[in-house]
């Protein structure tokens, strides 16, 4: 009997089909003027989880957290938590990944109003009082 180790993870034809998808797929132009987060917005759309357009004009530029080891002149390491505004990667990819995260309290309610649509302000408008029926 071999061992999990020595066993392919799939059989012979299985894996000349995977690999013949991955040349298939990286052999397909992309269309010109594709943006990847179109590309991202459309998988994601599937997954629930929104993303930020990129005409969505933020009022402050996001910020973003680090941290970092650094060594202390008694020979000690310390750990330094530090923030920052957003480079235009890092701006790109909290737009697809975390629209939320790092945006100050104007921008947040900004962005969920701008999710709504224009039906939501209607009912949020409307007012529902209890009735003693």
């Amino acid at each position: 009997m071999s061992s999990i180790n020595q066993r392919q993870p799939y059989p012979e034809d299985f894996s000349q089909f995977l690999t013949a998808q991955a040349a298939l797929a990286d052999a397909q132009p992309l269309e010109p003027g594709t943006s990847p987060v179109d590309a991202f917005a459309e998988a994601r759309m599937y997954q629930g989880t929104p993303v930020m357009p990129l005409e969505f004009k933020l009022m402050y530029p996001r910020r973003v957290t680090w941290s970092s080891w650094v060594k202390q002149p008694d020979g000690k390491i310390a750990h330094f938590i530090g923030s920052n505004d957003a480079t235009p990667e890092e701006e790109l990819w909290h737009r697809i990944h975390a629209p939320e995260r790092g945006l100050t309290p104007e921008d947040v309610i900004a962005y969920r109003k701008s999710k709504r649509g224009p039906v939501s302000g209607f009912f949020a408008r409307l007012k529902c009082w209890p009735s003693n029926c």
